[in-house]
């Protein structure tokens, strides 16, 4: 007979009684779950666990009693106790397979332990910023939806302000050409995952800034085609509205 006992800083009592209860069996090709028992008192349970298999050293089956016990918020007391590897009748020869089996407890205990210490942590750690995010979450939100109508009312007023502006055609010589490129990405088949892949797009803005007779410079938007036909020292008339680009004619 061997005995293993231990006291477990931990609170869960199912998920460890069911790790053993499917981890214990799948250690051994001949190991299996013959019964158990649970009890509860109030906030006390103890559930208890029979197990056997074949000892191939002592030529016959053990068992594994597993016993475990936890009030309330208490740690679990876990006792371990292993019997049935010896083929003698009056002493006990042969005993290497109960400690076999006691060890397969020990090591899958060891394993919950290291696995309960790193989960503990990153428990710990999600604790700690979850109330963060969950305080962060409608300012990030506001925020957002802030800078959403600034730009929309931004733009609104850049277009009426450009409506109510005279138009105007000045002398002017375009002085420098710029573009901004831009990319987006976007999941093919609406799959977020991106098991189909993604399909990218391009998007270029293009930028020519011309010089006027007072040595002022305006920098516009235009469109591709304008953009292509420019070039740095053209001459001609310069025609907008505001902010709006409206034409060139070269002299």
């Amino acid at each position: 007979m061997a005995i293993f006992e231990k006291t477990i800083q931990n609170k869960k009592f199912d998920q460890l009684l069911w790790k053993l209860e499917n981890e214990i069996p799948a250690s051994s090709w001949s190991a299996e779950l013959e019964a158990g028992s649970d009890f509860k008192e109030g906030d006390a349970r103890c559930s208890v666990r029979v197990f056997e298999r074949y000892s191939v050293m002592g030529g016959n089956r053990l068992s594994l009693t597993l016993t475990m016990f936890q009030n309330g918020d208490s740690p679990i007391r876990l006792s371990a106790i292993t019997a049935g590897g010896s083929q003698a009748v009056f002493f006990k020869v042969n005993t290497l397979g109960e400690e076999s089996f006691l060890n397969d407890v020990k090591d899958l205990l060891e394993e919950f332990w290291r696995s309960k210490m790193f989960f503990g942590w990153f428990d710990a750690i999600f604790s700690f910023i979850f109330p963060i995010l969950f305080l962060l979450f409608p300012i990030l939100f506001l925020l957002f939806i802030g800078m959403f109508f600034f730009a929309l009312i931004s733009n609104l007023r850049t277009w009426n302000k450009n409506n109510h502006s005279p138009r105007l055609t000045v002398p002017a010589t375009v002085v420098a050409k710029r573009t901004d490129v831009s990319h987006s990405s976007s999941a093919n088949a609406g799959d977020m995952s991106g098991a189909h892949g993604y399909d990218t797009s391009t998007f270029t803005s293009y930028y020519v800034t011309f010089q006027v007779e007072s040595g002022d410079r305006m920098e516009f938007e235009v469109d591709g085609s304008d953009y292509g036909l420019l070039v740095q020292g053209d001459i001609g008339k310069l025609s907008f509205q505001g902010t709006r680009y409206l034409g060139f004619e070269r002299s």
